[in-house]
Formats: C-alpha cells, structure tokens, sequence
C-alpha cells in the first residue's frame, strides 16, 4: 500500500520528493510503526494494544515534512531499528548511535536538546530544567523543552519518558496511553513512581 503526498508546490523537481519507507509490526499482540528516511531512523509510534499507530506515524511525518513534499512507501524497515524500538519498549538497550537517527528532518530548534536526551542512559531521569541546561539553555527554558518532548518524532529512541517535572512528579506523557505509558515504561527501567 503506498500513501502519497501531493508536493505543496507543485513546480518542485520530483527529485526533491523524500521517500519515507514506513513500515508497520505487531509482537506480542502490540502495534507500533517505523518510518526512515534515507537510511536513517525518523520516527516511530510506542507499542501499543490499538491498532492506530499508522495514522500516528502519518500525523508525525506531516508534521516533520511541513512542505509536505514526502511520499510514504510501505515496505519492510532494517530489523535493527524495529529491534531497537522493540528493546526500548521493554527496558533494555536498543543499540543504535546518534548516526542512525535523520536529526537533519527534525526542527533545527530541537536538534540540540533531542541529542542531549538520546545520551540519557536506562535508570536515569532527568528534569526538564536539567535538559534545558544539558542542551546550552538555562533552566528558565524547561517549558521549551517540554514542548519538545510533547513533540519527539521517537519517543523511546529519544527517551522523552525519562524526563519529568522539577518537582519529581512525572510529567506528561503523549506516546502509548499517557502518564500510565511512561510510569510502565520506567518501571521496566527500573525506576519506580508512586504519583
């Protein structure tokens, strides 16, 4: 099946034309998408017991690609990646370097703070303010940042879920169903929250 965006500007060389390989898995009875660019990893949905995770990944590439200038193609994706997003989801490494990652389709504000959370290691949380300041911000920006977060075209690759509030209460969450997502996805890290 091929889902194809009309380019905004109809005059553009088709050679400008991004071919977005998207590919959707289930295991274990949970569906989650991947999509990659060139190679490279650009986003992917979190595992998830609803089957809606195309419609997820297609509303992220529209966001990713504003020109809309990208066709998707269905296609099998490098097992590594979907490995990796796999290993994420239950609380294991998932082995890939910041090369495997298309930051170059990402907004350019968010490339420096989305680097400094993909160093972020399992059973380990950060605050948003302590983001910021990890990413060449002050601390003042952690509301920024978690704009970001509410934005990360790969929520267990870039793992958003270890970031929370200065006050040590989780946060929110938009990858899977919420709050309750994140709070299971550090449990598996090995980080427990009672609120």
């Amino acid at each position: 099946m091929e889902y194809v965006h009309k380019p905004f500007n109809h005059k553009l060389p088709r050679m400008f034309v991004k071919k977005v390989i998207v590919s959707t898995v289930e295991r274990e009875g949970l569906e989650f998408s991947v999509a990659t660019v060139e190679g490279k990893l650009v986003a992917c949905t979190v595992p998830n017991p609803k089957k809606d995770s195309r419609e997820k990944i297609m509303r992220e590439l529209t966001r990713l690609f504003k020109d809309n200038n990208f066709e998707t193609l269905e296609a099998p994706i490098d097992s590594s990646f979907v490995d990796a997003i796999w290993h994420s989801y239950a609380g294991l490494p998932h082995g890939l370097k910041m090369d495997d990652i298309a930051f170059d389709y990402f907004p350019k504000g968010h490339v420096p703070v989305l680097k400094s959370l993909f160093k972020i290691k399992i059973g380990i949380v950060i605050t948003y303010a302590e983001l910021a300041q990890a990413s060449g911000l002050t601390k003042r920006h952690a509301r920024y940042v978690g704009n970001i977060m509410a934005n990360n075209p790969l929520p267990l690759i870039i793992p958003c879920h270890r970031v929370i509030q200065n006050s040590g209460r989780l946060g929110n969450y938009s990858g899977g169903e919420g709050v309750k997502t994140k709070r299971e996805l550090l449990k598996r890290e090995g980080i427990s929250f009672s609120h």
